[in-house]
């Protein structure tokens, strides 16, 4: 009953703190004695004004701020945790190093706010809006951002580490050296964000659209990329394997480099992607498109290229020893000097190939291949080949 009347004090000084417009929210505050760091603990603050307020380390954990005006707020290193902030007004607040764990800011508007070295694991911020939003190293830790807005954001070395991001805008963002292992990133918009270093391995990017999107040197180990679509991404140097890009578009990607060594990329459209150096060996490429792709000196031994379409790719010293070659299309290929050695080429047709000596040619037509054209050679040398 004590403590019911308190508050209820409590209430009515903050009431009166909040209609006197001489003096700012804090300094009354002090002078009527109530405690910034103590006196605001749980405290119901619904709907209330505090625009450009100092709230400097204050205490505000497990208040209802719900619809409230924070917006240009100062909250440095503020306590805020288990706090309901849905709806609340935080553009352009200074939130930089609050603590906002289990939060509630649920369709919450943070657009221009500082949030650097935050504290949000576990929050809500379910349809937030955080759009340009800088929370460079701040702590999202299995935080629920499913359908925030999260565009042209900076979340450079932010730790996402089984977030919830299906459905997120993150278009342009800044994720850099972030940690994105294990979430789920499902039908997310990553389109032109920057993802350089960043770790995803084990996240479900399942339909995401990383479209321009920046890898380079990214992990995405044992990530599942189905559906995704990574045209014209920069995947230089990245770890993909045993990724999943069953489906995936990844047309004009450039892969350079890339470990995809047991990825499975069946029915991927690769069409024009830059493969050169890649490792795909154990790949599973079946079905998969990789017309005009470049993949000069790329490591496909023991891939499995089931009728994938490989016109006009390039394959110069390419190394496709042990490959299943079974219904491909290597019509216009460039095969100079790659490595055919005990591939499987039951049906699969080559024509116009640079690269290939009329004794090859032989050895391929011994393994089933078909070939447009005259051959000619003594099939002595076939079983030298």
């Amino acid at each position: 009953m004590i403590e019911e009347e308190r508050e209820q004090e409590i209430k009515a000084l903050i009431q009166s703190i909040i209609k006197a417009k001489t003096e700012t929210f804090s300094r009354l505050a002090q002078m009527a004695n109530l405690s910034l760091a103590k006196d605001f603990v749980g405290i119901d603050l619904s709907g209330e004004d505090l625009s450009g307020e100092n709230l400097r380390n204050a205490n505000f954990s497990g208040a209802n701020l719900n619809e409230a005006d924070l917006s240009s707020a100062n909250l440095y290193e503020a306590n805020l945790s288990g706090a309901s902030l849905s709806l609340a007004n935080l553009n352009e607040a200074n939130l930089s190093g609050a603590n906002l764990y289990a939060a509630d800011l649920s369709l919450a508007s943070l657009s221009e706010a500082n949030l650097i070295s935050a504290n949000l694991s576990r929050a809500d911020l379910i349809r937030a809006d955080l759009s340009n939003t800088n929370l460079s190293c701040a702590n999202l830790n299995r935080a629920d951002l499913s359908g925030a807005d999260l565009s042209n954001a900076d979340l450079s070395s932010v730790n996402l580490s089984h977030a919830d991001l299906s459905g997120a805008n993150l278009s342009g963002a800044n994720l850099n050296g972030a940690d994105l292992s294990e979430a789920n990133l499902i039908a997310a918009d990553l389109r032109g964000a920057s993802l350089i270093d960043a770790n995803l391995t084990g996240a479900d990017p399942i339909a995401a659209n990383l479209t321009g999107a920046d890898l380079i040197g990214a992990n995405l180990k044992d990530a599942n990329l189905r559906d995704a679509n990574l045209n014209a991404a920069n995947l230089s140097g990245a770890n993909l394997r045993e990724v999943s890009l069953r489906d995936g578009t990844v047309i004009g990607a450039n892969l350079r480099e890339t470990n995809l060594k047991e990825a499975n990329l069946r029915d991927a459209n690769l069409r024009e992607a830059n493969l050169s150096r890649a490792i795909l060996n154990r790949a599973n490429l079946k079905d998969a498109n990789l017309s005009r792709a470049d993949l000069n000196r790329a490591d496909l031994t023991d891939a499995n290229l089931k009728r994938a379409n490989l016109m006009g790719a390039n394959l110069r010293d390419a190394n496709l020893r042990g490959a299943n070659l079974t219904g491909a299309d290597f019509s216009a290929a460039n095969l100079s000097g790659a490595n055919l050695n005990r591939v499987k080429a039951e049906k699969t047709l080559f024509r116009k190939n640079p690269g290939l000596s009329p004794a090859r040619k032989l050895k391929l037509i011994q393994r089933g291949a078909t070939f447009e054209g005259k051959i000619s050679a003594n099939p002595s040398e076939a079983n030298h080949v």
